[in-house]
């Protein structure tokens, strides 16, 4: 029985360790540290204009969510996965247009005007949201400070653009959804910090998409490309050493238990 309690608990702490080698935990973003910033630009037949703010700050927005990390190693990560996120766009303002394109002001993320531009004259961004993934992303540095770079990282935005022209007689108006998968081409470094079971990430952002405007008559505004800008940072936690002990334990009771029963 000796030899049979021994084998037993050496599966369980075996089946622990695995365990341990191979962590996924969801972290959440931090609340006011997650401005995330749009650049504008608008194309039709008569060229290229900037986008500008219709409002302070109408270029710029706070995010909230959640990413959920795999490492490949609980305490002693060499690369870590971004498996998914659910990540969502604070109204920065209420700005112009209004809901789907008409007079006025509506609360939304982002708001940009197109002075010269012959088919748009303003848009709003609504109900922005985005999704993450990666490929194992290698991590260099050591004692809990690492840093990885973002190349690998896909970024998926999705929501709708209400946009609006003075220029078109009838009906100048249209909202067009939009619905993406980006390559974040951030050249900075992000950073994994991990001091216990404390553990945060910091991850750049750079990812561009356009989108094919078109009025409620069919008529086209245009093409809006966006720029999205900034540092997503989030908090959260991993398993205490203590926890994997206790883990251990019980695999092994398990496989004493099914021991004894054979």
């Amino acid at each position: 029985m000796n030899r049979l309690f021994l084998s037993a608990v050496l599966s369980g702490c075996a089946a622990a360790s695995a365990l341990k080698a191979q962590v996924t935990t969801t972290l959440t973003l931090t609340p006011g540290q997650n401005a995330l910033g749009v650049t504008s630009t608008h194309l039709d037949a008569n060229g290229t204009v900037a986008g500008t703010t219709t409002a302070a700050g109408s270029d710029v927005t706070q995010w909230t969510g959640t990413i959920t990390v795999q490492l490949n190693d609980a305490f002693n990560p060499t690369a870590f996965t971004i498996l998914s996120a659910n990540l969502t766009a604070a109204n920065g303002g209420s700005y112009v247009p209004g809901d789907g394109g008409t007079l006025g002001n509506s609360p939304a993320n982002y708001s940009f005007g197109y002075p010269g531009s012959s088919t748009l004259t303003t848009l709003a961004i609504r109900g922005e949201q985005a999704t993450l993934g990666s490929t194992s992303l290698p991590l260099s540095g050591s004692a809990g400070n690492y840093s990885f770079s973002p190349a690998g990282v896909t970024f998926g935005p999705s929501g709708r653009v209400e946009h609006r022209s003075a220029n078109v007689i009838g009906n100048p108006a249209g909202t067009t959804a939009f619905s993406n998968s980006l390559a974040d081409a951030a050249t900075a470094a992000g950073s994994l910090t991990q001091s216990g079971s404390a553990l945060s990430i910091q991850l750049p952002l750079d990812s561009t998409f356009s989108v094919n405007l078109l009025r409620y008559d069919g008529g086209s505004a245009g093409t809006a490309t966006f720029r999205i800008l900034g540092t997503l940072n989030a908090t959260g936690a991993i398993p205490e050493p203590s926890t994997w002990a206790l883990v251990a334990a019980g695999l092994a009771g398990l496989a004493v238990a099914r021991a004894r029963r054979s």
